[in-house]
């Protein structure tokens, strides 16, 4: 029995330790083995964008943790919407570095009147 115990511990503490062992490719709010637009592509290759599409997905997550059904929906008609606006910027790294900026601090906004 103590056997089978420290054999499930190795196991998680194994499946942990490469879930927190990620490289930039791996960091962003998608699967970037899975980018097929120019936005995402430049975020992959990019890692002050990886790291922008990691902080606005922290927020609205954190966001949606507060909110009830109705205004959830509406959060992610607002998040489309901006998706679909950041995809326009193609491969320009200033145009969706000023979308993620710009929604980060809608967010933080919105998230102020949580907390």
């Amino acid at each position: 029995m103590k056997r089978a115990g420290l054999a499930a511990c190795a196991t998680v503490f194994a499946v942990m330790s490469l879930s927190v062992a990620t490289t930039d490719a791996e960091a962003q709010s998608f699967n970037c083995a899975r980018a097929s637009t120019p936005d995402e592509q430049v975020i992959c290759q990019n890692s002050y964008l990886a790291g922008l599409d990691e902080q606005m997905s922290r927020l609205y997550s954190e966001l949606r943790a507060y909110m009830s059904v109705p205004r959830k929906d509406a959060l992610r008609n607002t998040q489309i919407a901006w998706l679909n606006s950041r995809k326009r910027c193609g491969y320009n790294e200033d145009c969706i570095a000023g979308h993620y900026n710009n929604r980060i601090a809608a967010l933080q906004s919105s998230l102020a009147q949580y907390r």
